[in-house]
């Protein structure tokens, strides 16, 4: 399984982690996901050929809740504690 972060475009923070089979078009599996939680999209941002800015304005009706969000593949360095990090440190690994 592949585990894929939806996070908060302009704070970078996770706003939930999903799991998928798919190795190829993951995007459809976000939607879905999005969706299920009554969140509906709109594509935003621009395409250059120079820069990619593209994401989300994601709109809950239900909480009013409106966020910017994107997708990435999970980073395992997130599954490391602060703690974990600042013995790594300490032990010079």
């Amino acid at each position: 399984m592949k585990k894929i972060e939806i996070y908060n475009r302009d704070t970078n923070e996770t706003f939930a982690i999903i799991e998928t089979k798919k190795i190829k078009n993951i995007q459809s599996d976000v939607i879905k996901y999005l969706h299920d939680k009554n969140f509906h999209l709109w594509l935003q941002g621009k395409v250059s050929p120079t820069e990619i800015d593209v994401y989300w304005l994601a709109y809950n009706r239900n909480t009013k809740q409106e966020l910017n969000l994107w997708y990435r593949e999970y980073d395992k360095e997130k599954e490391l504690s602060n703690v974990d990090k600042d013995v790594d440190l300490e032990l010079g690994e």
